[in-house]
């Protein structure tokens, strides 16, 4: 039935132009021409629907519950800042390294910046995510420069290299698309984002590239932030970023750290103790098409660009990624250690 319905309704509407052409001198011409429009218009209603495509990102972030001082110049003892409560740290172990790669840049910048203004860092973390949220929602727009500055119909690989792993984007269709960009500046982004605690100290933003007529919009509530990317008629893409929860202890990472169990009270310090514990969040994107313009080529551009952006961001900032390499790369050292005794 779903595919005879828009058969019979385009036999119709052939139909009606025919009756339309040859009583077009007819004096009920207007008449005809509204009723004949209005058959067209409730067929496309009919046979065109709203799509949706939808993803899930989980992320992973780690905390320690320790003050300590942190000095960008180690000569310089008088400049430096007390950091207290929940500070977060960024592993630089294989895998992880590069996981963490943004916005472990953004924090050393926010850290930096902190000492040349003498504040002190004071994070209250798990009570307050506010930090998290906004790391996560910078590190997404540093990535989004990164690779989408100057086009926005890309789509990306991940290549293995022995530095690590890296992205690589190609454009696609670019003749159809090189009329419908719009770039946005730094400082035509949305002004809600420099509330933002990080949006200083993210140094790589160059532009972000939109398909043309797309407003941008930045939000916060209580535990999510969220973008929007929106074009009238054609789609609403939201990527919104919610606090999932907090465990105690650093799990499995220990182990990955090179923290076993022969090291003192190591299930206390480093695997369920307090001094350390690990956030989750949860990076909800979907994006909505409308049927209004279901049949306009345009529209299935976009669902591809939305479809590669939301794998992008999967495989980018997804923590099932990074686990996989961390033990891939476990798994590989442990066979060179057998190799190597073997020799």
């Amino acid at each position: 039935m779903s595919k005879i319905m828009p058969i019979c309704l385009l036999v119709l509407g052939y139909f009606l132009l025919w009756l339309l052409y040859i009583n077009r001198s007819s004096t009920k011409i207007q008449e005809a021409t509204i009723i004949i429009a209005g058959v067209i218009i409730g067929a496309l209603f009919y046979v065109t629907k709203e799509e949706t495509l939808e993803r899930a990102i989980t992320s992973v972030y780690f905390i320690e519950h320790k003050e300590s001082d942190f000095n960008d110049n180690k000569n310089n003892e008088d400049k430096k800042i007390r950091v207290k409560d929940g500070f977060l740290f960024f592993p630089d172990k294989p895998g992880l390294g590069q996981y963490y790669r943004l916005q472990s840049g953004v924090f050393g910048n926010y850290l930096r910046r902190s000492l040349d203004s003498k504040t002190d860092v004071i994070f209250n973390m798990p009570q307050e995510v506010k930090p998290l949220l906004d790391i996560q929602a910078i590190a997404i727009l540093g990535h989004l420069s990164m690779f989408y500055g100057h086009i926005w119909h890309v789509t990306g690989t991940q290549k293995e290299v022995p530095s690590g792993t890296m992205g690589e984007y190609h454009l696609i269709e670019i003749e159809n698309v090189k009329n419908d960009i719009s770039r946005y500046e730094k400082d035509k982004l949305p002004i809600s984002l420099k509330q933002n605690m990080f949006f200083n100290d993210l140094n790589i933003f160059r532009a972000l590239a939109m398909p043309k007529g797309t407003k941008i919009y930045y939000s916060t509530y209580n535990n999510s932030a969220e973008y929007r990317f929106y074009k009238r008629f054609f789609f609403d893409i939201r990527i919104k970023i919610n606090y999932q929860s907090y465990t105690v202890g650093l799990g499995q990472v220990a182990y990955f750290l090179g923290l076993n169990t022969e090291e003192k009270d190591f299930n206390e310090l480093y695997f369920w103790g307090n001094d350390y514990g690990n956030l989750a969040l949860v990076t909800n994107c979907k994006a909505t098409f409308s049927r209004w313009t279901a049949w306009n080529p345009s529209s299935v551009r976009y669902k591809n660009w939305a479809n590669n952006l939301f794998n992008d961001l999967y495989n980018t900032f997804d923590w099932s990624i990074c686990y996989a390499r961390m033990k891939e790369y476990q798994q590989s050292s442990a066979n060179q250690k057998i190799i190597n005794k073997l020799k």
